[in-house]
C-alpha cells in the first residue's frame, strides 16, 4: 500500500424520503494522506415533489498542494414517474499524481419507490492509486421512506 493514498468513506443518508420530496442526502468523504485534504460533498434534491426535475449538484474541493479541485455535477435526466433516473457523474482532479476518476450511477428501478440499486465503479489511473470499486445498495425502500445507504470505499495501490 502507497504512504499517501489512504481509505475513503461515504456515508448517505435518505433524511426525508416519506412523500418523494425533501429528499437530502450528506456525504462526507474523508482522505487520510500527506498530501490530500479532507473531501467533502453535499448532494441536493432542489425539486422531487412530483418526482421530475431533480437536480443533484456537488462540489469536491481537496485542499492539497497536488491536488486541484473536483466538481461533479450530477442531474436526473427523466424522472417523470419515478421510473429511468439516470445519474451520470464526472471526476477531474488535475495533479501529476491522479489521473481521472470516472463514475456511472444509475437507477435501475425506482417504478414503485422500492428497489432502488445503485453501483458505482470507480477508475483512476495514475502510478501510485489502483481501482476504487463502489457498491451502493439500497437497504430498505419499501414504502419510500427509511432508505439508508452506507458505502465503504477501500483503495488498493
Amino acid at each position: 500500500m502507497v504512504r499517501d493514498l489512504g481509505i475513503l468513506q461515504e456515508m448517505v443518508r435518505d433524511c426525508r424520503h416519506s412523500t418523494g420530496d425533501d429528499q437530502r442526502l450528506p456525504t462526507y468523504y474523508r482522505r487520510w494522506s500527506e498530501t490530500a485534504g479532507i473531501l467533502q460533498e453535499t448532494v441536493r434534491d432542489y425539486g422531487h415533489t412530483t418526482g421530475d426535475g431533480q437536480r443533484l449538484r456537488a462540489y469536491y474541493r481537496t485542499l492539497s498542494e497536488t491536488a486541484g479541485i473536483l466538481q461533479d455535477t450530477v442531474r436526473d435526466c427523466g424522472h417523470t414517474t419515478g421510473d429511468g433516473q439516470r445519474l451520470q457523474t464526472y471526476y477531474r482532479r488535475r495533479s501529476e499524481t491522479v489521473g481521472i476518476l470516472q463514475e456511472t450511477v444509475r437507477d435501475c428501478r425506482h417504478t414503485t419507490g422500492d428497489g432502488q440499486r445503485l453501483r458505482a465503479y470507480y477508475r483512476r489511473r495514475s502510478q501510485t492509486a489502483g481501482i476504487l470499486q463502489e457498491m451502493v445498495r439500497d437497504c430498505g425502500h419499501t414504502t419510500g421512506d427509511g432508505q439508508r445507504l452506507w458505502t465503504y470505499y477501500r483503495r488498493q495501490s
